[in-house]
């Protein structure tokens, strides 16, 4: 059983969350979706959701690192690639937010930086 600072440690803090969980499934698969919508019909297909955390606030809100792919050329090819979301769900206004969608970047690779 947990004593009431572990537990205000939790309420109030970045908690991990099952990356496998139906509701994080559905929630990274809808972030992505508006993010496509966002971007004039980019087309980001959902994947996976390779880790998630999620803090209390007046709501939710979550922190997902998620796979999308893409298909390329005439569809024989998909490209995987890495992404970041962070949604904000408030249940009781049916809110549910994009706040923040981008890519990660991937061990070893840099930025290119223009001269």
């Amino acid at each position: 059983m947990m004593n009431s600072v572990a537990q205000q440690k939790n309420i109030h803090g970045l908690v991990p969350v099952d990356p496998n969980s139906p509701k994080i499934q559905e929630v990274a698969a809808w972030a992505l979706n508006e993010h496509n919508k966002e971007q004039n019909g980019a087309n980001l297909v959902y994947e996976r959701v390779l880790k998630a955390e999620q803090e209390l606030v007046d709501g939710v809100m979550y922190y997902i690192d998620l796979e999308a792919s893409v298909n390329v050329s005439d569809g024989n090819m998909k490209i995987r690639n890495k992404y970041y979301a962070k949604v904000f769900e408030q249940d009781w206004t049916d809110t549910l937010k994009l706040e923040e969608f981008k890519p990660l970047l991937q061990k070893n690779e840099g930025v290119a930086v223009a001269n």
